[in-house]
């Protein structure tokens, strides 16, 4: 009987660990199932919104999706001087695409927060597309660039340009920046807001 006994002992100590491991997963399983309500409540409440607030708040779709020849013609483009000729076309056939569109209001609103009036810029562009020449010819880019500072002298200043060269990106910190008193010049470094739009960090 002893003998037994004494050769059993191993098998029943390991039975009984296998049982003491099984009974502690089934302890921390308990514990996840009493938390995860409770978890699960968080995540919806707090952290989905959280969540969604900060994307909205670097989302900036509106001159890429309007126009994205633009974007395309500007992305190699010092902002110092005026942008290429090219440049100029491509603008035309962007806003000829959006003249009639939900686009065209998106993008004269956005272009707007950077530099005010310019929503009656690009409706006064966008009523005089498509530009042609003479016997309804195609212009070449020189010949749009012409017609178009000519349409109002405001295309052919850099800082208009450059607006939409700092925003072609599908997202921007843009208003994250302007919670902040920031803003970013037209080379897209980040620096402080005018005086008259820097309103956030005074009142907190």
């Amino acid at each position: 009987m002893n003998t037994m006994t004494i050769a059993s002992s191993p098998q029943s100590s390991a039975a009984l660990k296998r049982e003491l491991k099984a009974a502690e997963a089934r302890k921390r399983t308990m514990a996840l199932l009493l938390i995860a309500p409770l978890a699960i409540f968080l995540l919806l409440v707090f952290v989905v919104p959280i969540g969604t607030l900060l994307t909205r708040a670097v989302q900036n779709p509106e001159i890429a999706a309007a126009l994205p020849n633009t974007v395309a013609a500007l992305s190699k483009w010092d902002r110092k001087t005026p942008p290429a000729d090219a440049a100029y076309a491509a603008l035309a056939t962007d806003m000829t695409k959006v003249a009639d569109s939900d686009a065209m209001g998106a993008l004269a609103r956005r272009l707007n927060t950077e530099i005010p009036g310019y929503r009656s810029l690009v409706a006064k562009t966008a009523r005089a597309m498509p530009l042609k020449g003479d016997a309804d010819a195609a212009l070449t880019p020189a010949q749009t660039r012409a017609r178009l500072i000519e349409l109002d002298a405001r295309w052919g200043e850099v800082a208009y340009w450059q607006a939409i060269a700092k925003n072609g990106s599908a997202y921007s910190p843009f208003y994250l920046l302007a919670a902040l008193d920031h803003k970013q010049d037209g080379f897209g470094h980040i620096v402080h807001a005018d005086p008259d739009q820097s309103i956030y960090l005074a009142i907190f």
